[in-house]
């Protein structure tokens, strides 16, 4: 089913390097109805003007899908785009907004030689996440760590197709790269918008290491997890694919489970069924896990838990403190399914001890 609907740009209310959000009023819509909220998506559609019509997808309004009661510009009506393709790689292929990008793979990409034989990721810690909220944390425990030790390490985030495709939509991206916390991202598969597109999550990571120079690379999905209540429905489970890709390629896989204790859904209330999942059944080999030191009552619920599923035995198991970088992060805004840190507070401080393992492991090294 199609949800669409033509109009006008009546302003742009916001302006960013990579996107747009424009006041749009429907061609057929009363004059009185206020104008609709677009997101203009600038290496799709270009840059759009005030007057131009645009046509927009409103399937995300009409279902109430959670974006915030904003459509998606599909297209600017009578505009030709006479730009020279960056590349020959197409992604969203097969689609009426299949795009061209450079892949830093691809013959004509200067990486091209850097990449061109397989090479070892030789311990470069892979910390791999299960949900877009848990990278801010994990970015900023490792630079207070790097910073701690007086060493200028360089963190890059690899974001999967499994969720959003564009990372222009994740606000949390642009906040970590602005602050510093992040150096490089690199969008692989069907996700576009990156410093560097990757056709695949392995090149994808062996260009952090080869291309970005990341010490630490981090991997997650974008905004808009995907859920269906069942075993394996779950966009998340792309955290396993990522650990495994990492021991494939001799890093140092680090997990970050999904842990709370103020989620009130049974699946998710301590540690998350999509993360025993991940560790139980999905992921190959052994990997790190790090836990936050935490109180005796929610200590214990874990640890037992992990036990009874086998965890313990399979995964490399670390405790980490982190009671001052949970304080100190306060100065961030950060949520997770609209909960501060302070109202989920061992969601944000498992993902502070996966980004204290990575750093450390980066900096007994050196």
């Amino acid at each position: 089913m199609l949800f669409r609907t033509e109009g006008r740009v009546e302003a742009v209310l916001s302006d960013d390097p990579d996107l747009q959000v424009l006041a749009v009023r429907p061609i057929s819509a009363d004059e009185n109805m206020p104008p609709r909220k677009a997101i203009n998506y600038k290496a799709l559609n270009g840059t759009a003007q005030v007057g131009e019509r645009v046509l927009l997808n409103t399937v995300a309004v009409e279902l109430d899908l959670g974006t915030g009661g904003y459509d998606f510009v599909v297209g600017i009506v009578g505009r030709e785009l006479e730009d020279e393709p960056p590349g020959h790689l197409i992604k969203l292929r097969y689609t009426p907004i299949q795009t061209p990008v450079l892949a830093v793979e691809a013959p004509e990409s200067p990486f091209h030689s850097l990449l061109e034989s397989f090479s070892p990721l030789q311990g470069t810690p892979v910390v791999c996440c299960g949900l877009h909220s848990q990278i801010g944390p994990v970015c900023f425990a490792v630079h207070a760590v790097f910073k701690e030790r007086g060493y200028g390490g360089r963190v890059a985030y690899i974001m999967t197709d499994s969720a959003a495709l564009p990372i222009a939509w994740s606000h949390l991206v642009r906040e970590l790269k602005q602050s510093g916390l992040l150096q490089t991202t690199i969008t692989c598969g069907q996700a576009f918008g990156g410093d560097y597109e990757a056709i695949n999550l392995y090149s994808a990571l062996q260009a952090a290491r080869q291309v970005a120079s990341a010490d630490v690379i981090l991997v997650c999905q974008g905004p808009g997890n995907a859920g269906t209540q069942t075993a394996l429905g779950f966009s998340g489970v792309d955290q396993s694919l990522a650990l495994n890709a990492a021991t494939a390629l001799e890093g140092r896989p680090i997990c970050v489970p999904r842990i709370s204790f103020a989620d009130k859904r049974p699946r998710h209330h301590g540690v998350s069924q999509q993360t025993l999942m991940v560790l139980e059944r999905l992921v190959v080999g052994s990997v790190w896990l790090p836990l936050s030191v935490m109180p005796s009552p929610m200590r214990d619920i874990v640890l037992t838990t992990l036990q009874q599923r086998g965890i313990l035995e399979k995964h490399m198991v670390e405790e980490v403190e982190t009671e001052a970088l949970f304080n100190a992060m306060a100065t961030y805004r950060w949520t997770t399914m609209g909960r501060k840190p302070q109202e989920d507070p061992y969601f944000f401080r498992t993902a502070l001890a996966a980004g204290v393992v990575a750093a450390q492991s980066v900096c007994n090294t050196r």
